[in-house]
C-alpha cells in the first residue's frame, strides 16, 4: 500500500528519575488513510506494544545509550527494525 503522506514517529524511553537522559529513536515513514503502519497494528510492527519498547531499548543500549548518564538520538530507526528481522521497505 503506497503512502499518502509522510509521517515522523518518535519513540522515547527514559528511567523515571532520569528524564533528561532519554533515548529517542526517530522513524520517518508514510501513512495511508488506514493509519501509520508503525503504530496502528496494520502489519507485524506496533511500537505501542511493550515487546517493541523492550527491543528498541535494547537496541539503544547496544548503540551506547546509558539511561542514567546520557541522551541518545537515533535519527533513523528503520534499520533497527530490519536487524530485528522485520521486512521494512524504504519509504
Amino acid at each position: 500500500m503506497a503512502a499518502d503522506y509522510p509521517v515522523h514517529v518518535k519513540f522515547t524511553a527514559f528511567l523515571e528519575a532520569y528524564k533528561t537522559t532519554a533515548l529517542h529513536i526517530h522513524f520517518h515513514t508514510g501513512a495511508t488513510v488506514a493509519g501509520n503502519w508503525l503504530t496502528s497494528g496494520i502489519g507485524d510492527v506496533n511500537l505501542h506494544l511493550p515487546s517493541f519498547a523492550r527491543l528498541l531499548i535494547l537496541a539503544g543500549n547496544e548503540q551506547g545509550w546509558r539511561a542514567q548518564r546520557q541522551t541518545l538520538n537515533i535519527e533513523d530507526g528503520l534499520p533497527i527494525l530490519r536487524r530485528m528481522g522485520y521486512s521494512i521497505k524504504d519509504e
